[in-house]
C-alpha cells in the first residue's frame, strides 16, 4: 500500500474491496513485473459467504436475513428462514471464485503453503476475523488493520463467548462464585491467559506484560513457543479483566466496548434451535456441504461449469432433507419471534 500509494477503502462487504484489489494488483505488478504471475491476495476465493452477503446462519443450511439489510433479495427482515446454498447469491459467490481464479485475482489450488510469498511482502494481506487491533510486526512487513464498517453480533457469537453452568451441576452455587471470580478477578483473568510473573512474563513500566521477558521464555521468538499464553482468552470470561499483553494499546478496553455498543443487534439473538426433530438431516446435509463448499471445489474457483455444479449441490441437499431442516427452524423461529415479540413471517 505504502508503496503503490493505493489507499485501502472503508467497506462493509468484499464488493467493495473488488476495485481495490484490481487496481492496486496492477500498481504492483507494473512496480514489480516479476509478480505479475501472482495473486493479490489468497483468500479471496474462500468459504466465507458472508463476507460478501452477511447473514444469521442458524443452522447447516439454514439462514436468515440480517435484519435491516436486504443482502439477500427477497429473503425477508431476520423472520424468513432459507437454504443459503439454494440462493442467487450463493450461486454468485461460487462463479465469483471462478472468476477471480481466472482473472489472477486469487490463486488456483494449493498455494504459498511455507508463506514464502506471503511474507515477501508480495500480496496485499490477509481477510482474518476477530481482531481489534494488531501490531505493526505481526508480519514481516509493516501491518495495518482495516476492518469492515459492519459488526453483527448473533447468536452463534455471542454463544462462542459465553460460559454456563450445565443442569446436571452438583454445585450450582460455587460454579456461580467461579464464574464470577473468572469475570472480576484481575489476578486470575491475568493467570489464567498468561501463566505466572516473572516466569511466563513479566510486566512493563506501562503497566502491560511481556510474555518474551518471562524466565521460560528466553531466547523464544515465535508466539507458537511461548511458554503460556491464550490471549484473547474469551472462553475465559471477560476478556479486559485482566493485565493486558503489550500487543495492545491502552485504547483496546475502550475499541472492544465501542465494537460492541456499535455492533448490529437487531437480529435473532437469544433463538437457539433444537436440533432434535432433524438431526438425521442435518447430518446428511453436512456431508454434502462439506463435498460441494470447499476451497477445493465450489469455492475455490476450481470449477469450469458452476452453474451445473451448484445445480447438483442443490439437489442432493433437498435429496437430503434440506426442506425439511428449512420448515422446521421456520417454525421454531416464528415460535420464538412471537414470544418475544419480533415480527414473524
Amino acid at each position: 500500500v505504502d508503496e503503490t500509494g493505493v489507499e485501502v477503502p472503508d467497506w462493509v462487504t468484499l464488493f467493495d474491496l473488488i476495485p481495490f484489489f484490481e487496481e492496486i494488483k496492477a500498481a504492483r505488478d507494473n512496480l514489480h513485473p516479476e509478480w505479475a504471475d501472482l495473486p493479490i491476495i489468497s483468500g479471496l476465493a474462500g468459504t466465507y459467504i458472508e463476507l460478501y452477503y452477511p447473514n444469521e446462519m442458524i443452522a447447516n443450511v439454514a439462514a436468515v436475513q440480517v435484519s435491516g439489510y436486504e443482502f439477500f433479495k427477497g429473503q425477508g427482515d431476520g423472520e424468513t428462514v432459507f437454504n443459503i446454498y439454494a440462493t442467487d447469491e450463493y450461486r454468485n459467490v461460487a462463479k465469483l471464485a471462478k472468476k477471480y481464479v481466472d482473472e489472477g485475482l486469487a490463486p488456483y489450488g494449493k498455494f504459498d503453503e511455507d508463506q514464502a510469498i506471503f511474507n515477501s511482502g508480495a500480496l496485499i494481506g490477509v481477510l482474518p476475523q476477530g481482531y481489534i487491533e494488531i501490531r505493526e510486526d505481526m508480519y514481516p512487513f509493516t501491518t495495518r488493520l482495516k476492518p469492515a464498517n459492519l459488526s453483527i453480533m448473533s447468536t452463534a457469537y455471542v454463544q462462542a463467548c459465553m460460559n454456563a453452568i450445565p443442569v446436571q451441576s452438583k454445585n450450582p452455587e460455587r460454579t456461580m462464585m467461579l464464574l464470577n471470580l473468572l469475570n472480576t478477578d484481575k489476578e486470575l483473568g491475568t493467570l489464567i491467559r498468561f501463566g505466572i510473573e516473572g516466569e511466563d512474563y513479566a510486566l512493563e513500566e506501562n503497566g502491560h506484560l511481556d510474555p518474551y521477558k518471562g524466565s521460560n521464555n528466553a531466547g523464544v521468538t515465535s508466539m507458537n513457543d511461548l511458554s503460556y499464553y491464550i490471549w484473547y482468552g474469551h472462553h475465559f470470561g471477560n476478556i479486559v479483566n485482566t493485565v493486558l499483553p503489550n500487543q495492545v494499546t491502552p485504547e483496546f478496553p475502550t475499541k472492544l466496548a465501542a465494537l460492541n455498543d456499535n455492533s448490529h443487534q437487531d437480529g435473532n439473538i437469544g433463538f437457539i434451535m433444537d436440533p432434535e426433530p432433524i438431526t438425521n438431516e442435518i447430518a446428511a446435509c453436512a456431508n454434502i456441504i462439506s463435498e460441494y463448499h470447499n476451497t477445493t471445489y465450489l469455492m475455490g474457483g476450481m470449477v469450469e461449469d458452476v452453474d451445473a455444479a451448484v445445480d447438483e449441490f442443490v439437489a442432493k441437499l433437498e435429496a437430503n432433507g434440506s426442506q425439511k431442516i428449512v420448515d422446521e427452524i421456520q417454525k421454531q423461529l416464528t415460535e420464538w419471534r412471537k414470544s418475544v415479540g419480533k415480527p414473524t413471517k
